[in-house]
């Protein structure tokens, strides 16, 4: 089973692109990763992005062409 966290999405509804993604196959590692993720600063969140994508690209622009 693999789960997609959206991060910060309650505090930031208009965000528009999935920058980072996870797969899980526990719900229980799931909720605690999102618990860890949300105690963190601001800037260590955008380091955690920045590693992974460095260009800030649209991991989901494929899934749904005509939005």
């Amino acid at each position: 089973m693999a789960k997609l966290m959206a991060v910060r999405s309650k505090k930031h509804p208009y965000v528009k692109r999935l920058l980072s993604r996870a797969s899980y196959d526990d719900v229980h590692e799931v909720i605690a990763r999102g618990k860890q993720l949300k105690g963190w600063r601001w800037e260590k969140t955008i380091a955690l992005i920045e590693l992974k994508n460095p260009h800030w690209l649209d991991l989901a622009s494929e899934w749904y062409p005509w939005m």
